[in-house]
């Protein structure tokens, strides 16, 4: 008598927000694979990508263009100029990283439900990334080379902070993950740092334009920041810390 064969084994737990884990995760990747899937995923996201951008670019633009319009400004209202547009970055960068999770995850989430899912989380990440400052400032100020060591090891926390693994901070988790994949994100690091220099080449000549140019020249930077977020999530979701907080 023939025995049925037996079922198929069931399909693994799906990652953090439900999307998958991309193909090759784990292996080394070269700086071509890494910028390559970074923009692959940037582009699955790309209408996120852009409202996020366009909201940012235009309340920079026009605190820009009226801190350029202003000269006898009082201390007052320059702070004040200073704090929005700090809270504006702050908010924009922590949807941008759960953003960048998702579309690295493949997760379908809605904009709004990754909005959602990032402010629940802003305290953790506001607070970790506050720290992660603080001790790259410190760093600075004692000798140049160990603040620029701390940046580099912990220039992963943001997607630790957001994911929140409970049992293991995100500084750790970030210096685990550097240090597996060294030689992978200083290459990023690099090419980044090129992109970012003709990219506020480029803002600067558009800020010769009033008003317009201000918010082109911003929402053309946080772009590029987002792009770069997505780069750098591929790395993260691709060493062990990574895909702990995936699972």
């Amino acid at each position: 008598m023939n025995m049925p064969p037996p079922p198929p084994p069931p399909p693994p737990p799906p990652p953090y927000g439900g999307g998958y884990i991309p193909e090759g995760t784990g292996g080394p990747m070269g700086v071509g694979q890494i910028l390559s899937r970074g923009w692959a995923t940037f582009k699955s996201r790309l209408p996120d990508f852009v409202k996020i951008a366009v909201i940012v670019g235009v309340i920079n633009g026009v605190l820009g263009f009226a801190l350029s319009r202003g000269d006898n400004i009082s201390r007052g209202r320059l702070g004040l100029v200073a704090l929005i547009g700090f809270v504006v970055s702050i908010v924009g960068s922590l949807i941008t990283t759960r953003i960048a999770l998702a579309a690295v995850d493949g997760d379908a989430t809605p904009f709004a439900g990754l909005s959602s899912q990032a402010m629940a989380r802003a305290g953790g990440y506001l607070g970790w990334t506050l720290l992660t400052g603080l001790i790259v400032a410190v760093g600075l100020v004692l000798c140049i080379l160990p603040g620029l060591a701390a940046a580099f090891f912990l220039c992963l926390v943001p997607f630790a902070a957001m994911e929140g693994r409970s049992g293991t901070s995100p500084l750790s988790a970030s210096y685990n993950a550097v240090k597996e994949k060294a030689g992978e994100i200083i290459l990023v690091f690099l090419v980044f740092i090129g992109i970012a220099i003709v990219v506020a080449i480029v803002a600067g000549i558009l800020g010769f334009i009033p008003l317009i140019g201000n918010i082109i020249g911003s929402a053309l930077q946080f772009a590029v920041t987002s792009f770069g977020l997505c780069a750098f999530a591929t790395i993260y979701r691709n060493s062990s810390a990574g895909r702990v907080g995936a699972r």
